[in-house]
């Protein structure tokens, strides 16, 4: 009988087992059917547009405005970005290892802003060079942003003895090429931004429409 017994809750255990095992497996597919109605934590930008479509974008803001465009996820890093730039001073501090940081850390802090706020984001990086980032939201769901930098607002500057520095120039020789840079009026900034979240708002709706 004692054997009857522990083969019976045996049984039993591997029944209740297999229960929790069948329960698991609804739960999955509900949450996954759910992330795939309504957008779940994993969506990201390229689900909406391929690199090379958010890379269209980013040229049209070069183009329309003479600013780099770009595009960027969630966590801040790069999906698209314009072809062209709107000064010869922002590759060279993209493309350093050290002052790389001065646009990592002044779009990390607007995309926060931007992601809290729900609207677009103004600031500068720490040469002076204005940016301006507008969030990408889907279903409520923050996907990232798209924006414009590497320009000055109407009475912005650039801190040239920071960025002769950072970049190993001579200030004079910066000072020399401060004419070059794209200087934007409070109604041409706000144009830009108004032109980018309109183009946002076409491709969600093409994307919710498809």
């Amino acid at each position: 009988m004692k054997g009857y017994y522990k083969w019976q809750t045996g049984i039993q255990e591997s029944i209740v087992d297999f229960g929790i095992g069948i329960f698991l497996i609804f739960i999955s597919i509900v949450v996954n059917n759910e992330k795939m109605i309504w957008g779940g934590e994993d969506m990201e930008l390229t689900d909406v547009l391929s690199k090379e479509e958010w890379k269209q974008l980013a040229e049209e803001i070069y183009e329309k405005f003479g600013i780099n465009g770009g595009v960027n996820d969630k966590q801040g890093l790069i999906v698209a970005f314009s072809s062209q730039w709107s000064n010869e001073f922002c590759p060279k501090i993209k493309g350093g290892e050290q002052s790389r940081t001065i646009c990592a850390t002044a779009h990390q802090y607007l995309l926060k802003e931007a992601q809290e706020k729900k609207e677009a984001a103004i600031g500068e990086c720490d040469v002076g060079f204005s940016k301006f980032v507008v969030p990408v939201f889907y279903k409520g769901e923050f996907l990232g942003t798209a924006g414009g930098c590497g320009f000055l607002e109407e009475d912005g500057e650039v801190d040239t003895f920071y960025m002769a520095k950072v970049l190993n120039l001579d200030e004079k020789e910066i000072e020399g090429k401060l004419a070059q840079i794209k200087k934007l009026s409070p109604s041409e900034l706000k144009e830009a931004i108004e032109y980018v979240k309109k183009r946002i708002e076409q491709i969600l709706q093409a994307y919710t429409g498809c």
